[in-house]
C-alpha cells in the first residue's frame, strides 16, 4: 500500500505544471531540505527510518516473528550467541527440517550466510534481538544520507528527496 501511495503521489506531482501554484511551495520545501547541514540531515533521516521500522515491529507485528526467514535466523543466531555453529539434531529431526533450514555436519543451521546472523547474535547477547532490524535500517539510511550529497553534488535537493523516500520506504519499515 505504501508503494502504491508513493506511485500515486509521484504521478500527481509529475502532472503539476511548471508554473502552477504548487511550484513555489515545492521549491521552498526543496530549498529547506537543502539548507540543513549534511550531518543533521543524515541523523534526522536515520532517526525517521529507525522510528518507522520500530513502529512497524511493535505496532503492527506486536514484536512477533512473522516469516520463516526471521524464525530460522533468530534460532541460528541464538546458537551463535551460545558459541555454537549450529544446533544439535535430535533423533527425530522432522520438526527441525523446516523451510530455510539445513541439516549439516555441524548440526542444524540456517540456509543464510552468517554475516547478518552474527549481527543478530550480538542483539541476542544484548537481550534486544528485535531491535537489530530497526537499528540497521536507521544506520543504513544515515550512511546513505551522508553519501547522497557527495554522489550528486550539483543536485542536493534531488539527493535529499531520494533519501527522504528511502527513510519512508515500506520495504525498510518491515526489516
Amino acid at each position: 500500500w505504501g508503494v502504491l501511495a508513493l506511485l500515486i503521489l509521484g504521478a500527481l506531482l509529475g502532472r503539476v505544471p511548471g508554473d502552477g501554484p504548487l511550484r513555489p511551495l515545492l521549491a521552498g520545501a526543496g530549498q529547506a531540505l537543502s539548507r540543513l547541514p549534511r550531518a543533521q540531515w543524515a541523523a534526522l533521516m536515520g532517526a525517521v527510518a529507525f522510528a518507522l521500522a520500530w513502529a512497524v515491529q511493535v505496532g503492527i507485528y506486536e514484536n512477533l516473528l512473522t516469516h520463516p526467514d526471521e524464525m530460522v535466523s533468530l534460532v541460528h543466531a541464538r546458537y551463535l550467541a551460545a558459541g555454537l555453529l549450529g544446533g544439535e539434531m535430535p533423533a527425530d529431526p522432522a520438526f527441525w527440517l523446516t523451510i530455510n533450514a539445513v541439516a549439516s555436519p555441524v548440526g542444524w543451521v540456517s540456509q543464510y550466510p552468517p554475516g547478518h546472523l552474527v549481527v543478530l547474535a550480538l542483539g541476542v547477547l544484548m537481550g534486544v534481538p528485535l531491535l537489530v532490524g530497526p537499528v540497521c535500517s536507521g544506520l543504513g539510511v544515515t550512511f546513505y544520507a551522508l553519501s547522497a550529497d557527495r554522489l550528486l553534488p550539483g543536485r542536493r535537493t534531488a539527493a535529499r528527496l531520494g533519501i527522504l523516500l528511502l527513510a519512508l520506504s515500506p520495504f525498510l519499515a518491515i526489516i
